[in-house]
């Protein structure tokens, strides 16, 4: 990458990289310079730097140089991108233009935790397959201050939000999650769309990050870059909702649908949604065109399978769906083999 002395990005070195990373947030490019990958990268990269200055810094480290640093953070390939926060380090999710660096910069580098109104809550909840939010009286309290850093760890991935006072009561009390009016204790209040709503009191750090990879999985999930490697690995056959801006109408008809038959079979399969104009390339996998959207399919990623619905059988209600799962399930319906997957 370019060392010119206008550059935006910073060079980082085996001395240098700790006190620099160690505060803020950073995009972290690490590269060959052989590599012809980085140098398609590097003119997005370095428009993104500029346009983020002063907000989120753009650091590069030249593996070929700094070997340590290379092997430090597991970079096996060129380039590798990471996110970094006050020195806490995440895997880059987002795309490699100036646009999707700078989208991805400003989602995780703004505030972790929002202020929650009652009129949002539907918005979010639609939004968002899962979200988690703080009531509680004082934001000054230990228990806040974990579950912020907490937040700030699955920033972009989860929404995480704030309620205090009588907003907070009321979110409990709509959520079927009040208790004793005495009873003035910070909590977390774990909404999902389609799903009955949970209550969890554990503010130490280890049940918080436990609570949360628990349930990572709201009852309708959406496949990204950030859930699919998740997704992918969570033991379950997948029904996947594939959705279509071009059939925009037909997918918001399937999508109403989902949420009835991902409920009713919960712990038997992972209910999810992917948009199929953005990853066509990876839905090719599974014989899957630009014509078949919307449409059902079910996905066995541990047995490297998956089911397509057959053709002429139509699942135009909940119980055509429900009754094409439970065949799967059991074993009527007949499968095709899964080439090795490929991460969107």
């Amino acid at each position: 990458l370019t060392n010119a002395e206008d550059s935006a990005v910073i060079t980082l070195t085996d001395s240098n990289f700790d006190a620099l990373t160690a505060e803020g947030s950073w995009i972290l490019d690490f590269y060959a310079p052989w590599c012809g990958h980085c140098k398609r990268l590097e003119p997005e990269y370095e428009k993104a730097a500029k346009e983020m200055k002063g907000s989120v810094s753009f650091g590069k480290v030249d593996c070929t140089k700094w070997t340590g640093l290379r092997s430090r953070f597991g970079v096996k390939g060129y380039p590798t991108l990471k996110f970094m926060r006050d020195g806490e380090l995440r895997d880059y999710r987002g795309g490699r233009t100036q646009k999707d660096l700078v989208n991805y910069a400003k989602a995780l580098s703004g505030e972790p935790v929002l202020p929650v109104t009652r009129e949002m809550v539907d918005a979010i909840t639609s939004r968002h397959a899962v979200s988690f939010v703080y009531v509680g009286t004082s934001k000054d309290e230990e228990e806040y201050a974990n579950f912020e850093r907490v937040a700030k760890r699955h920033q972009g991935v989860y929404f995480f939000g704030v309620a205090n006072g009588e907003v907070g009561e009321q979110l409990l009390s709509e959520f079927g999650q009040k208790t004793d009016d005495n009873d003035a204790s910070p909590c977390i209040l774990y909404l999902t769309r389609g799903d009955t709503a949970q209550r969890f009191f554990q503010f130490d750090l280890e049940a918080l990050e436990g609570f949360v990879k628990d349930h990572k999985f709201g009852l309708v999930t959406e496949i990204n870059a950030d859930t699919f490697g998740a997704v992918a690995e969570n033991g379950l056959p997948v029904l996947l909702a594939v959705l279509s801006k071009q059939s925009d109408t037909a997918s918001k008809e399937l999508e109403a649908k989902i949420y009835a038959p991902a409920k009713a079979l919960k712990g038997t399969f992972l209910t999810a949604k992917i948009d199929g104009d953005r990853y066509k390339r990876f839905l090719t996998r599974y014989g899957l065109s630009q014509k078949h959207f919307p449409c059902f399919i079910v996905v066995d990623f541990e047995n490297e399978r998956y089911w397509a619905v057959p053709s002429g059988k139509r699942l135009d209600t909940i119980a055509d769906i429900e009754a094409w799962m439970n065949d799967v399930a059991e074993g009527k319906q007949p499968y095709t083999p899964l080439v090795p997957w490929y991460n969107p």
